[in-house]
This record gives C-alpha cells, structure tokens and sequence, in this order.
C-alpha cells in the first residue's frame, strides 16, 4: 500500500480537472453518439436479414453503412479522449515524475475520488440546473 502525501495544490488541481472533465462528458455528445450506433447497427442488421431486399441492393447499401459505422464508432473514443483531457493534465501536473503518475492515476483511493466527485458534481448540476 503507497502513502498519499499530496499536498493542497495537488489536490486542488486533480479536484479542478475532475471537475472540467465531468462538465465536457455531461456536454459532449457522448450519448447522443452511442444512441445514433445503437440505430445504426439495428438498421444494418435489419437489412441484412430482409429478405425483401435483394442481394445486390444489400452489397450496396452496406458499403455506406460502413462508412457511417467508421465514422461514429472513430468518434465515440476521440469525444472520450478530449472529455477525459483535463483530467489527464491534472494528473500529469500534480505528480514529479513519470513513475508517480501511474501510481497516481491507478491508485484504487485517487480513481474511487475522482469518481465519487464526479457523480456528486454531476448529480448537483443536474438537479439545479433542471
């Protein structure tokens, strides 16, 4: 088990990218992107297992398909990545060196944190802000 020794400064950066982060995940469309694949993916299969459609429209149809599986399925992680970004830079400022970021941002008391202030951030905003 590491000691935590984290100084205020420390804390108050992970605590305000945390925050930043939790604020562009609830404002991303993030949801909005998995629902889309969610229609997609039951539209392509609903497609395929027609037999009303012809062979041949299929082997067109699913060709466009793909292109807009690509594109949504690229787009979920790079949304992910800048939702994520503030809280990868408060991680990399509050530590000295490489070796105590990852035990840092792997450390069950930082993760178990940050999540907690997450749900409690985004609970409070969404209940004031309805």
């Amino acid at each position: 088990m590491t000691n935590l020794d984290l100084a205020f400064w420390q804390v108050s950066i992970l605590f305000i990218g945390t925050l930043l982060s939790s604020e562009l995940l609830f404002g991303l469309p993030l949801v909005r992107n998995i629902k889309h694949l969610h229609h997609l993916l039951r539209r392509i299969i609903r497609t395929l297992r027609s037999s009303r459609i012809s062979d041949h429209w299929k082997e067109q149809v699913t060709v466009v398909y793909a292109a807009h599986l690509l594109g949504h399925s690229l787009l979920l992680p790079s949304l992910l990545l800048v939702a994520l970004f503030p809280l990868a830079v408060g991680l990399w400022i509050a530590t000295e060196s490489r070796d105590a970021l990852v035990l840092l941002s792997l450390d069950w008391r930082i993760l178990l944190g940050i999540t907690t202030l997450s749900i409690l951030y985004l609970f409070v905003r969404k209940h004031f802000n309805a």
